[in-house]
């Protein structure tokens, strides 16, 4: 689009703009794209919430009550309403609109470029997993038959095979699911802390031990300091994953100059507290 190169964004801008629009590859192949109309609603959105939460002098205040973008629903900016009329009111009037706005946001609120990257890339996962639901089919009996040969007789056998199937589509949903949010809190987390995530590809951090010269993907690289983050810490039988990964990471960030930080999440443990 004609105003991802406005010259009024810095290449900077410009790259996370661009970044903030789109999600994997075209959207026949599983792909999400974000249209000026969408992203003008969700700036507008965002916008409203900050604004609510800096004093006069630019100093944050405590955070507004508004529940913002979780009160609308997934298609608030492309059905028709009250969010999608004003967005496109706005667009008809100046159809670069959205990149006077986002100019205009990035020099009143701080750090708005990465807040706003931040919820596209919320909105983006929504879509994307609204989509697998939609999508994800039943498992044949094929696929899940020779588990019954260890259930059998624990589910009266006329229920068994409807039993399997339901068991195996929701393992599958959730496992989707799970996994899209760990893409998602990756991107939101690496811009909280002011950085990036580096494929293999980009990633200034050697593997050590391989020929080559190989790199390794790294979850958010922020200045020298380069971060790991992980839902939970277990341990993989075969130890090709988890905690040896882990201790590798640490080495390869130290060989390369960086300083490694593993950030685990895990929900506090009412018994400990």
């Amino acid at each position: 689009m004609a105003q991802r190169r406005d010259r009024r964004l810095s290449p900077q801008q410009g790259k996370m703009l661009t970044r903030a629009s789109k999600l994997g590859g075209p959207v026949d192949l599983g792909g999400v794209r974000l249209s000026d109309l969408e992203m003008v609603g969700l700036l507008q959105v965002l916008k409203t919430d900050l604004e609510k939460s800096y004093d006069q002098n630019g100093r944050l205040e405590k955070p507004s009550s508004s529940t913002g973008y979780f009160s609308m629903g997934l298609d608030a900016f492309t059905d028709p309403g009250a969010v999608r009329d004003v967005a496109e009111a706005l667009l008809r009037e100046d159809r670069s609109y959205l990149v006077t706005a986002l100019v205009q946001a990035c020099e009143e609120i701080p750090d708005f470029m990465s807040a706003f990257e931040a919820l596209c890339e919320i909105h983006k996962r929504r879509l994307k997993f609204r989509r697998i639901v939609a999508e994800q089919r039943i498992p044949e009996i094929e696929d899940i038959s020779p588990r019954a040969i260890l259930e059998w007789g624990i589910v009266p056998g006329q229920e068994l095979e409807s039993f399997m199937r339901w068991r195996k589509w929701f393992y599958d949903i959730d496992n989707r699911a799970a996994q899209e949010t760990g893409y998602m809190l990756t991107k939101v987390m690496s811009l909280v802390l002011g950085g990036q995530y580096h494929s293999a590809k980009t990633s200034p951090i050697r593997r050590m031990g391989y020929t080559g010269g190989t790199h390794r993907s790294v979850d958010c690289i922020a200045g020298r300091t380069a971060y790991d983050f992980k839902a939970r810490m277990t341990d993989a039988p075969s130890r090709r994953a988890r905690l040896e990964d882990e201790l590798a990471f640490a080495r390869d960030c130290f060989t390369s100059g960086f300083k490694p930080i593993l950030l685990v999440l895990k929900e506090d443990d009412p018994e400990l507290s």
